[in-house]
């Protein structure tokens, strides 16, 4: 499973790299308008339905993608993977 998140208020402090919210950097949403927009989004690509249209999806991402190809570390369960490169 695969998910994201969103910095609505506030962002945490002492971060690897740094972290921001959407009201520091001026837009006043509520989480919920928030969702509704990401989900109404989501559904309009969805609908779409080809192969075509998660190419979009992945061109869009990747031009507002930050850190691809930088060294990134994973924690799960207490354990740390570290330098793991993604590949445009």
């Amino acid at each position: 499973m695969v998910g994201i998140g969103t910095n609505v208020v506030a962002a945490p402090e002492g971060t690897p790299t740094p972290a921001t919210s959407l009201a520091a950097l001026g837009v006043h949403i509520g989480a919920e308008e928030l969702f509704a927009t990401l989900s109404d989004a989501w559904a309009e690509f969805r609908s779409i339905g080809t192969m075509a249209a998660l190419g979009e999806i992945r061109r869009l991402w990747l031009d507002r993608a930050a850190g691809l190809g930088e060294p990134v570390a994973i924690q799960a369960g207490g354990s740390a993977v570290k330098d793991i490169r993604h590949h445009r």
